[in-house]
């Protein structure tokens, strides 16, 4: 293997590994068997670990650049509230992008009007819709997805 890279179990030809380049990972709360690798190639994987081995989902093509940051939706205590299945992630081709890790499709597309590097995206923990991601100009933008995926509720600059 060379610097940056990972040889996860799992993929490849002939029962070989997969090799991937991670670039950004996230884990589940409360559940440390769930990951989720986001990659140099704009793929995103879900893994699961079973014993002292992890198996990949499907890839996710999910960006056409490198994935910078993955934040999976914080577990909610109320199960009609819960929104853990969903994770957002940024990335080198300025955007951001909110998926179902279940389901491993695109909910929606977030490009704050900045051509600058998304570099990186966190959901609140207590305002279930509210996302917040910064680029590479310093730019803080505040999204509320249950308002608008338009654009930001809110910006700031450095």
């Amino acid at each position: 293997l060379r610097p940056g890279e990972a040889s996860l179990p799992g993929g490849g030809l002939g029962g070989g590994g997969l090799v991937v380049s991670p670039t950004a990972l996230a884990s589940c709360q409360g559940d440390v068997d769930q990951l989720v690798v986001g990659c140099e190639d704009g793929v995103i994987y879900c893994a699961s670990r079973k014993g002292t081995s992890y198996s990949l989902g499907p890839p996710i093509q999910a960006h056409k650049g490198p994935v910078t940051s993955i934040h999976v939706h914080p577990a909610s205590e109320a199960p009609q509230a819960d929104l853990s299945h969903l994770a957002a992630s940024s990335s080198m081709d300025c955007t951001c992008r909110v998926w179902d890790r279940k389901t491993g499709r695109n909910i929606v597309t977030l490009e704050g009007g900045s051509s600058e590097y998304v570099l990186d995206v966190q959901w609140s923990p207590v305002h279930a819709g509210l996302l917040a991601t910064g680029d590479a100009a310093g730019l803080l933008q505040l999204w509320d997805l249950s308002t608008s995926t338009d654009a930001p509720v809110e910006e700031e600059e450095e």
